[in-house]
């Protein structure tokens, strides 16, 4: 069936694959990661010969994503929007793969799959057809006979479109002439400009000005005509300027003084609110243009850069970039053959320097600002595709080396003495900020109130500031009069970062969370210094205990935001003193005040109730496609997916589900090949037309007891699609629909024995400085009795960091109570023991055993020895529930050739079969030698195990993720008597 699938995908032949098995073999296709993209595509195939384009255009999405071989998806992606009638989003994936500026092909009617292959085949550049008579010859560059470094400097500005923004630009320069030491003369390329008003805007001021306008008879395009402009003086260096910029002050000087710092300097080019590497205050994020008088007080504050180290930039963007004479005789012109448009000649060109041992720098004492996208409108997609594919072709280690040079990111120190510069802006933002203040904890920002968002803050798709502007823009500009605070794990430790949306670019200042002392950044000092009203906690149950602390030692009134409703009081955590709740709908007021009855509760002024749509309809002959509404954090709610999931699978129903955000079980509701992803930013669709395109109807939740972190209204409102959910109170007042008949299914909490969870280790990593444990006393240990009858106790064994999360369902119920036993005193467990050992406790003191992934960390005779102790102390009437990798699936794995091929990914990684065999590799490198396996099991061993230890019955089941799981009675269960 696989040959058949490839043939067909080849073919884009549907008519090649047997109709009765298809939908059958798609789901088996989609549950294994080497056959899950030729499922995705053929399944879009299949979906758009059935006339189900939505479903068709969600498919092909999920599978453009997992691909880098574009080419085998557009062309079924172009029909499938054309076929929903998405003419914009066929004529972006028409850009992406073609050759030729889109245009010949009409959009508003049917192209048939093979009319297009013969138009992108057919396609020959703009260069190409050009009259190659009328483009005069590049002349050969030769070394200059006079010194550059004392010659004038050519800067060169390309023009074709963009009549305010050119001129802005040609005045800046202009005003700037006088305050720069640096003689150079400004060249305008009239590239046969469509805007005669500019062009004799431009002719008139080269009448006024010392300026020089060269007209090209036809348009020779940026690469030819930049290469011809710079052979007019051989002696001069150069500087390639965007017709879309604007510079400041003695710009030039600045430039000039950092390409000579070095001999073997090849070029130079400046900050940006645009720049690519360059850009500020984040690498590789487009953002807003800056007002002349911020872009002054920027350029100002970047000129007292102190450092004299040159920071070098592998990859420099073309928008403003000073270039020594001496390294273009040595590296040649732009290539003008095989690149086409104004995008990625610099980086070839750069690269090309690089060989020949010519280095690149950033100057951080200047800031340029920088439009973009002005010259070359919507075809700059087409472009940049076009000319990386050449690039990563030409230099193959050029992508990898990109996304070093990012991690590293050796502009960071000289952005954030930038941002530091502007801490008096910020402080003068707030102490200025006008009209009343929001209720603390409303999501109205006000400069006076810091956010303390989770990553990824303002890009994920929940957080109440997530912007679509992000994608349909591709700018990065947070709500205005919103200050934040976040926070990023790295190989460094904790990272915070302070946000203010300030009214020029954003300021975002780092700080470590723990200072050195009278040294470096203190954001408490920072904080104490500024007007703040108060603290706005989100999900606080995420917080880092650095922050919590911070909270408290800034003693401003603070308010939380989706907070989790703990299962019964002992389990909820204390408040701030004189801390404020804030609940999405009333109906949550009187759990929450019994929970904190010192907090003082508030409804949200702006609740997230659903989108207000008032229709709702159920095509008969189109698959219903709905998206999950919750965020899966909560055990019982992500099981009651997985099983709805898997029941739709089953029943082959024409439901599909998507997810819109990450969550650690997507890989087990993937692979029920139900489940799909809808992709933001592929796309310049918003989020709501992505959701109509992907034939999305509704938003749904399984939760039937949501609290205040209840996301599905959110997602509802954020795709404009009505919500359906388990009808409370909560769910009524926010909205919320009942959940259509088909979709409804037992609400109960799942039993140990059917409990699944995502793929995640609990073998968290640990510290090498808890490899002894403590010695323990010879006297059993007081396990604490039970407070009520019906309260029962059960021994988490290789417990790890106490996450309740990871608990199974049933042991998270009120009735149970955990004691945490592990080996390593790090944990901080109740119980400091090796499992061979429960000499600490008592015969027949606890009601169960639950053991995570800890079995395969003894020595193989010591197997017996733990499972007798398990026997031990467990009631007459208790049972164990256990959990291990399964030797039988990993060595699948490695038959099917994927030793090191990542399996699945969990919260520490990347996961192999390697690494489930022997343990987590990186964790055993960095010197934890808790986490290597000594031993493993199959089905039959770890069966005959138990009974071996004196369990009565025993069942063992296969799980979703390369797992065995065991449920083990002490004594035999008595069984209903069969008919």
């Amino acid at each position: 069936m696989l040959i058949q699938i490839r043939a067909a995908l080849s073919h884009a032949d549907t008519s090649l694959l047997p109709d009765d098995r298809i939908d059958h073999w798609l789901r088996l296709c989609s549950c294994h990661e080497q056959t899950l993209l030729e499922a995705l595509l053929l399944g879009g195939a299949i979906a758009l010969h059935r006339q189900q384009p939505e479903l068709a255009f969600l498919r092909l999405l999920n599978g453009k994503a997992r691909t880098p071989q574009k080419d085998v998806v557009l062309p079924l992606l172009i029909k499938a929007a054309q076929a929903a009638g998405a003419a914009k989003a066929a004529e972006q994936f028409t850009a992406e793969l073609a050759t030729q500026s889109p245009g010949e092909l009409d959009f508003s009617k049917k192209v048939s799959l093979s009319d297009l292959k013969a138009y992108i085949d057919s396609k020959k550049s703009l260069a190409d057809r050009a009259n190659a008579a009328q483009i005069p010859s590049l002349p050969k560059l030769v070394a200059p006979l006079r010194d550059p470094a004392k010659q004038p400097v050519d800067v060169l500005i390309p023009v074709y479109r963009g009549h305010a923004a050119t001129l802005e630009c040609l005045h800046s320069l202009l005003d700037a002439k006088n305050a720069n030491h640096t003689a150079h003369q400004l060249i305008v390329l009239d590239d046969a400009s469509p805007e005669p008003a500019l062009i004799a805007a431009i002719a008139q001021l080269a009448e006024q000005h010392s300026l020089t306008l060269i007209h090209h008879p036809i348009n020779l395009g940026y690469i030819r005509g930049i290469n011809r402009a710079m052979a007019l003086h051989p002696d001069r260096d150069l500087v390639w300027l965007n017709a879309d910029t604007r510079v400041q002050g003695n710009w030039l000087d600045r430039l000039r003084t950092w390409a000579y710092s070095d001999a073997h300097i090849a070029s130079v080019a400046p900050l940006s609110n645009n720049g690519e590497l360059l850009s500020f205050p984040v690498p590789q994020r487009p953002f807003p243009m800056p007002t002349p008088e911020h872009h002054h007080a920027l350029d100002e504050s970047a000129a007292q850069w102190p450092g004299t180290d040159l920071i070098p930039l592998d990859f420099p963007c073309g928008f403003c970039m000073y270039v020594r004479r001496v390294a273009l005789v040595d590296v040649g012109y732009l290539d003008e053959t095989t690149l086409q448009g104004g995008y990625g000649e610099e980086t070839d060109w750069s690269l090309r320097a690089m060989a020949r041992g010519w280095r690149h720098l950033a100057a951080p004492n200047l800031f340029v600002a920088h439009r973009g996208s002005l010259s070359f409108g919507a075809d700059k997609r087409r472009l940049v595709e076009r000319n990386n594919a050449v690039i990563r072709r030409r230099y193959p280690s050029a992508e990898r080396d990109f996304d070093r040079y990012l991690a590293r990111d050796p502009l960071r120190p000289a952005r954030q003495a930038l941002q530091r510069a502007r801490l008096g802006e910020l402080r003068q933002w707030m102490q200025q900020a006008i009209g009343p203040e929001p209720l603390l904890g409303d999501i109205s920002p006000h400069p006076r109130q810091l956010h303390l968002l989770p990553p990824p803050a303002l890009s994920d798709i929940l957080s109440p500031f997530f912007t679509q502007a992000e994608y349909t823009t591709g700018l990065q500009m947070p709500p205005a009069g919103l200050l934040w605070l976040t926070w990023e794990r790295g190989e460094a430790g904790l990272r915070l970062t302070l946000g203010a949306a300030l009214p020029a670019l954003p300021c975002l200042l780092d700080y470590p969370a723990h200072p050195a002392p009278d040294s470096g950044p203190n954001l408490l000092a920072d904080l104490q210094s500024l007007p703040l009203q108060g603290l706005v906690i989100h999900r606080p149950a995420e917080l880092p205990a650095a922050l919590h602390e911070l909270a408290a030692d800034l003693g401003r009134p603070c308010a939380l935001r989706q907070l989790p409703l703990p299962a019964d009081h002992s389990a909820a955590n204390p408040l701030p003193p004189g801390a404020s709740l804030l609940l999405p709908a009333a109906a949550l007021i009187p759990a929450y005040s019994s929970r904190w009855p010192q907090a003082a509760v508030h409804l949200e002024p702006s609740p997230p109730r659903a989108h207000p749509n008032p229709t709702l309809s159920w095509p008969t002959n189109k698959p219903h496609t709905f998206i999950i509404g919750d965020r899966l954090d909560r055990s019982f709610v992500a099981h009651r997916w997985l099983s709805l999931a898997r029941r739709l699978a089953s029943t082959s129903s024409a439901w599909q589900l998507v997810l819109t955000h990450s969550t650690p079980w997507r890989q087990q509701l993937w692979n029920t090949g139900q489940v799909l992803d809808l992709p933001m930013g592929i796309t310049d669709l918003s989020a709501p037309q992505l959701a109509r395109l992907s034939g999305c109807l509704a938003v749904l939740s399984l939760d039937s007891a949501p609290d205040a972190t209840w996301t599905a209204p959110v997602i509802a409102r954020r795709f404009a699609l009505p919500l359906m959910a388990p009808q409370t109170p909560v769910t009524q007042e926010l909205g919320a629909r009942p959940l259509p008949k088909d979709m409804t299914m037992p609400m109960d909490t799942p039993s140990a024995t059917t409990e699944l969870h995502p793929p995640t280790s609990a073998d968290t990593p640990r510290s090498q400085s808890s490899i002894t444990p403590k010695p323990i006393s010879s006297q059993p240990a007081q396990i604490p009795e039970p407070t009520s009858q019906s309260e029962r106790l059960f021994l988490n064994i290789g417990c790890g960091r106490d996450n309740p999360s990871r608990l199974p369902e049933t042991f998270r119920e009120p009735e149970w109570r955990q004691i945490r036993l592990d080996i390593d005193p790090g944990v901080k467990p109740d119980l400091l023991c090796s499992s061979t050992d429960l000499g600490a406790i008592a015969d027949q003191s606890v009601d169960a055993i639950y053991s995570s992934h800890s079995l395969e960390h003894l020595e193989t005779h010591q197997v017996p020895q733990a499972l007798a102790e398990f026997h031990r102390v467990l009631k007459p009437d208790g049972f164990a529930l256990i959990t291990l990798p399964n030797l039988r699936a990993i060595a699948a794995l490695i038959a099917a050739g994927r030793l090191a091929d990542t399996a699945y990914e969990s919260p520490i990684g990347p996961i192999t079969a390697l690494d489930m065999l022997f343990g987590h590799s990186n964790s055993i490198a960095a010197g934890n030698s808790y986490m290597a396996h000594r031993t493993g099991f199959d089905a039959e061993r770890l069966g005959q195990s138990l009974l071996a230890a004196g369990f009565a019955e025993v069942r063992v089941r296969q799980g979703e993720c390369f797992d065995l799981w065991a449920f083990a009675h002490k004594k035999q269960t008595q069984r209903p008597a069969s008919n």
